[in-house]
């Protein structure tokens, strides 16, 4: 008994974790794929959001009479007195491109926010002159942006029509304020979400053999993708497109698993508490079978035991209550009685066959003595008739 309680214990705690190991699991992977999603989403959403700001700036310069005009005229005051290194800086953007009404670039600046200093234009001038419909404004309340692939770097950028500070037109010209899409951004993005990101281009062959596997999982239909990297981290890619909407960068949102490690706590600790609930169940049950059952059981046994070795039916099971064991008990008790009954009557019959064999023996010897007695009297007659035969003759011949 107790070997099948403890093997039932074994086969319902290996059920209980097989089932919650295949319904939990997937639920806190589930969750945490959700929260992944999330953080992603967050990710892009703080990446649309500087675009956001970024057109806000647009609005302000390319909504004025003096830039309106200056696309017109050149104006070197304006130049001086607005579009310095140091402007860029204040504006906390890498690129400023001025364009007039055909579509040709009339200005351009490029600075490092790093040392505020100005870099080279040619790779910028020449992207746009390959590209005017990043310039070609058709509605005074159009706006155009999104991340370019240009030879420098990644771009964020925002274009909108010049206007008078009216808001009217005719249109001028285009303004584009664009920042590098590198990893100073995407700190600065961090630093929003308070998440660990990182950006790699889509076209790197060196990029970590992760990203690699992110990038083989994207489709037309999919930009993201979730993979545990151990038991203490997840991370999530999402792709990028350009303005033009090809791939551009893989974003990747690295965090360490609470939910899962919780969750796998949770699962570990219930499935602990279970199986010793279960254990301490197995073990009373096994204790109050052997107070009520087995060891009554036992006592029986010994009883009926005791009694078929001493072959004595008059002895009787005692001490037995009225239950299950108690009925036993009594119908074992009832069966000695019919036996030692029948026993009664099988030796009362076996000593009235035996007297009835003896009286018969006797009566028999009587017959045997009184058949030889009845023989020795034939025997006598037949001689004395004999004698009487033979003394007939002689006195006949004498």
């Amino acid at each position: 008994m107790m070997l099948v309680v403890a093997v039932t214990i074994v086969i319902f705690a290996a059920v209980l974790y097989g089932v919650s190991s295949a319904v939990l699991t997937p639920s806190y992977t589930s969750i945490e794929d959700a929260e992944m999603n999330k953080d992603l989403q967050r990710a892009n959403d703080a990446l649309e959001n500087i675009l956001v700001q970024l057109g806000r700036s647009v609005s302000d310069w390319a909504i004025w009479d003096d830039t309106y005009n200056f696309v017109v005229t050149k104006d070197p005051k304006f130049i001086e007195d607005d579009l310095q290194a140091s402007n860029l800086v204040h504006l906390n953007i890498n690129a400023m491109v001025y364009t007039d009404a055909n579509n040709d670039i009339a200005f351009i600046r490029t600075v490092d926010l790093k040392s505020q200093a100005d870099t080279s234009t040619a790779n910028l001038a020449r992207y746009i002159e390959e590209h005017k419909d990043l310039v070609t404004q058709k509605s005074m309340k159009g706006e155009m942006h999104g991340i370019l692939p240009t030879p420098d770097g990644p771009l964020i950028f925002v274009s909108q029509p010049l206007l008078t500070s009216l808001g009217t037109g005719p249109i001028h010209g285009s303004l584009i304020f664009a920042k590098y899409l590198n990893d100073d951004l995407s700190d600065q993005i961090a630093k929003l979400t308070h998440l660990t990101i990182k950006m790699f281009p889509y076209d790197e062959a060196s990029s970590p053999a992760d990203v690699i596997r992110a990038k083989k999982e994207f489709s037309d239909s999919k930009d993201t993708f979730i993979v545990a990297d151990s038991a203490d981290s997840v991370s999530g890619y999402k792709l990028l497109r350009d303005f033009y909407g090809k791939p551009i960068l893989i974003m990747e949102v690295e965090k360490s698993r609470d939910v899962y490690q919780q969750g796998h706590f949770v699962f570990t600790f219930f499935s602990f508490v279970a199986t010793a609930l279960i254990s301490a169940l197995g073990l009373v049950l096994v204790l109050l079978l052997e107070y009520f059952v087995v060891s009554r059981f036992t006592k029986l046994a010994g009883q009926v035991k005791d009694i078929g070795e001493k072959h004595d039916l008059s002895l009787r099971i005692e001490g037995q209550a009225a239950d299950e064991v108690g009925v036993l008990a009594a119908a074992i008790n009832g069966m000695l009685d019919k036996i030692a009954l029948s026993e009664n009557i099988e030796r009362k019959s076996n000593e009235e066959a035996l007297s009835a064999a003896r009286e018969i023996q006797m009566r028999n010897e009587e017959l045997e003595k009184m058949n030889k007695l009845m023989i020795d009297r034939e025997y006598k007659l037949i001689e004395l008739k004999a004698e009487n035969e033979k003394l007939k003759g002689m006195k006949a011949a004498s």
